[in-house]
């Protein structure tokens, strides 16, 4: 299976697990968190209204749920005229019948004896709250009001006793301040599972109760339940949709960069001369990040081609010229050792010629020595602090019977030390000294200046031709020299150069040589 096939059904399954999870939290969890949410705002709307009945004396101008269920009875102390305040109306009752008037006294009886300060905010108290009147009582001041009615109307009604039955589920009390509180009594329906909550706020004042009645009903889970399953065949088509929908651009987003990144992988497998431009990856995500390494690889590996390539470009120029330069010996050789065979004219003196065989085979013996002696030096250079000065006295030293046939001087000012491959700079320094001490005139001087980045090396008199200057430091280049030199030494210099990431220039100017060997990069 593809990857964008294996992303795909993995970022479905996380997506179908995510909805389901939250499906299930919309059945079990939602419901029951939407009633204690309601539970909570029911008592803080009941609250706030009474706070405002017991500041204003009315309900003008109070606003939220169940505000239209909000009734306040305003009861004095002394005397049977109570006001009746409502959101929509407010008005004045007086009490005329004896018995009502003796009701309303007990009950006022009943406030002064109530101790507010003993219930304390947000804790339910399981003591009885009384209006201190029997269920007889209550029947009778109902009867009062309906007397009237049984005077126009014939009223006959049979009551059941299981139709108006409620359980009580919640009795508590609230302290609000030193003269407040606010209780909440719920019961529920066991038929419907309907939860019916009433708040009484009472407050005292100086010369008058104030009482605030709240009435809601709190909607069962069972209701929040059948909203949820009725949007089911809703939410369920969306939200399988939604999971394919983002599921497709997820991983569409996640392959898109990595087969950009396999398809510039195949070009550049194919192609491996033409150039071909950086991964470009937006984003600063892993993909980014690998998509920039491959770049810094590809570049390294474009730069190791190129260093390859010139490297055997070199090597193939050295071998040819190399061939070339050892044919002169070997055919010098052959030729006098076939005449010595032969005993052809003069070069039957073999006494005579023998030495300039040997000569001959020395050449070519030099000349792969000093073959060897490159490429094993190239194939492990090392660094280390070398003392530059104390590197060039000892070179010095070793070429002192060549200083003194032609009378030359070797100077050299300043110290340093560099951090390099020792030998493989004594080799340089070693072939550019030696190559002086060959192009000075008798009586000549080497002036070398020492520092921390280059070393210039100046011989005088000595001069080199304009015409070979441009390729001296190529293979097997020589100068109109009286010694035996074979051209390696200058080849050797810029081949070591460029192994240790340094620089060496050549000028001829005024009689004088001068060489420059620069750590700083060309």
């Amino acid at each position: 299976m593809k990857l964008k096939n294996k992303t795909f059904l993995y970022s479905l399954c996380i997506a179908l697990i995510v909805g389901l999870f939250i499906f299930l939290y919309m059945i079990f969890l939602l419901p029951s968190m939407l009633m204690d949410y309601r539970i909570s705002q029911n008592l803080n709307h009941a609250l706030s209204f009474h706070q405002t009945f017991v500041k204003n004396e009315n309900f003008d101008g109070i606003k939220g749920d169940n505000a239209i269920n909000s009734f306040g009875l305003k009861i004095p102390k002394k005397g049977y005229a109570m006001e009746i305040h409502h959101l929509s109306f407010q008005g004045k009752l007086q009490l005329t019948d004896k018995k009502i008037q003796a009701l309303l006294d007990r009950l006022r009886e009943n406030f002064r004896q109530w101790d507010v300060n003993n219930s304390s905010l947000n804790e339910s108290s399981q003591n009885d709250f009384s209006l201190g009147l029997s269920e007889e009582e209550l029947k009778n001041i109902l009867n009062k009001f309906i007397e009237p009615l049984q005077k126009e109307f014939q009223i006959d009604l049979l009551l059941k006793k299981d139709s108006f039955h409620f359980e009580p589920k919640r009795q508590k009390f609230y302290f609000v301040d030193k003269n407040s509180i606010l209780t909440e009594f719920a019961v529920e329906n066991p038929n419907s599972g309907t939860e019916y909550t009433s708040y009484f706020g009472f407050s005292e004042k100086a010369d008058y109760y104030l009482i605030s009645i709240n009435s809601v009903i709190t909607p069962t889970t069972k209701d929040i339940k059948a909203v949820v399953f009725g949007a089911v065949p809703v939410i369920l088509p969306v939200l399988i949709l939604l999971a394919f929908a983002i599921s497709a651009w997820y991983s569409k987003k996640i392959i898109h960069p990595i087969m950009t990144l396999a398809k510039d992988a195949d070009s550049r497998r194919q192609n491996t001369k033409e150039p071909i431009p950086l991964i470009k990856i937006e984003g600063k995500d892993e993909i980014a990040h690998l998509a920039e390494s491959l770049n810094l690889l590809y570049l390294q590996q474009e730069k190791a081609l190129r260093q390859l390539e010139a490297e055997n470009k070199r090597q193939e120029v050295f071998m040819k010229a190399s061939s070339h330069q050892l044919k002169t010996p070997i055919a010098a050789a052959e030729l006098l050792v076939d005449g010595m065979i032969s005993k052809i004219g003069k070069f039957s003196n073999r006494e005579s010629y023998l030495p300039k065989v040997k000569s001959q085979l020395n050449n070519i013996k030099k000349i792969v020595n000093e073959i060897l002696h490159m490429n094993r030096l190239a194939k492990k250079p090392t660094r280390d602090k070398i003392p530059v000065h104390a590197l060039i006295q000892s070179i010095s030293q070793a070429h002192a019977i060549d200083q003194e046939s032609k009378n030359i001087k070797i100077l050299f000012h300043g110290h340093a030390f560099w951090t390099t491959d020792g030998e493989i700079l004594y080799q340089i320094l070693e072939n550019l000294i030696q190559n002086a001490l060959s192009y000075t005139e008798s009586g000549g001087q080497i002036d070398i200046q020492i520092s921390a980045d280059e070393i210039c090396m100046m011989n005088s008199p000595a001069e080199i031709e304009k015409e070979i200057l441009p390729m001296l430091f190529e293979p097997f280049v020589t100068g109109n020299e009286k010694g035996d030199g074979h051209g390696l030494g200058l080849y050797i210099v810029k081949y070591f150069t460029e192994l240790l990431n340094m620089y060496i220039e050549v000028q001829s100017k005024n009689h004088q040589v001068i060489f420059t060997l620069s750590r700083k990069e060309c």
